[in-house]
């Protein structure tokens, strides 16, 4: 485990989040990211909106997303209820396209970005609590004191830092720790996903093209309820550059009827 003994801010999780944050504050030379997974590793999430490249610029990181020739994509396509509603980015003013993404490539890019900008990426350490110690409110030298632990053999050590930043995404590291973490009753689902070869896929105008045309003509995320009044949850179908991820997302209450 290479680390420093101190840093000004400490950024728990080397995911998107982590390293754009990173990627933010490195010119200014404050931090240090930490990550229990070593990358690439897989993560689910492969659809992004235009908004995203904003954050891409501001991040230093747009080339090499743009060099990396991702699927693009027009828009989305929802059946809900019935319904069948269009999304076309393009309709909206959007000039540069979305997305989708192999996520473990993707935020490979986007933490070797923030690595050449001068941040210091420390991979297979888990974080396992923080101690806030006078003057952690306003920021003071030293005043959080992470007890960190390396995955592979188990080793512990403490990196002392000023400020902070929880980008562990679910695990919420700091979330548990400090008893903030909240579940939205709203949110209770369950997620089930595999990829496959070979998909057709839809257009915005709703023709169906086969997969290897997805390079040439842009793909739509299509999403679909499942169920009478969706109770059974929804469904997306993703196109990739090698493979389709399809998922189902489901009530865990109608997980739990079922399993009754």
């Amino acid at each position: 485990m290479s680390l420093p003994a101190r840093c000004d801010v400490a950024i728990i999780g080397g995911g998107p989040a982590g390293s754009m944050a990173a990627a933010y504050l490195a010119r200014a030379g404050f931090h240090v990211v930490v990550d229990k997974q070593r990358h690439p590793r897989y993560a689910v999430g492969e659809s992004l909106i235009p908004d995203f490249w904003r954050y891409c610029d501001e991040a230093g990181v747009a080339d090499a997303v743009e060099a990396e020739g991702f699927v693009r994509k027009a828009g989305g396509l929802v059946a809900w209820q019935g319904t069948l509603r269009r999304v076309a980015f393009k309709d909206f003013g959007y000039t540069r396209p979305a997305l989708h993404v192999e996520r473990d490539r993707f935020d490979q890019l986007l933490l070797d970005n923030c690595r050449s900008l001068g941040a210091q990426v420390v991979e297979g350490v888990a974080v396992n609590h923080a101690k806030f110690g006078p003057g952690a409110e306003t920021g003071e030298a030293d005043s959080v004191r992470l007890h960190l632990r390396d995955v592979a053999s188990g080793d512990g050590a403490l990196l002392a830092c000023r400020t902070v930043i929880d980008a562990s995404g679910q695990a919420a590291v700091l979330g548990r720790q400090l008893g903030l973490r909240r579940m939205d009753e709203g949110f209770r689902f369950m997620s089930v996903w595999g990829y496959f070869d070979g998909s057709d896929y839809l257009t915005p105008t709703g023709d169906i093209l086969p997969a290897h045309e997805v390079t040439r003509t842009p793909p739509v995320t299509f999403v679909t309820s499942l169920g009478p009044d969706h109770a059974w949850g929804w469904s997306w179908h993703i196109m990739l550059r090698q493979t389709t991820s399809v998922g189902l997302v489901v009530p865990v209450d109608t997980v739990k009827a079922v399993k009754e």
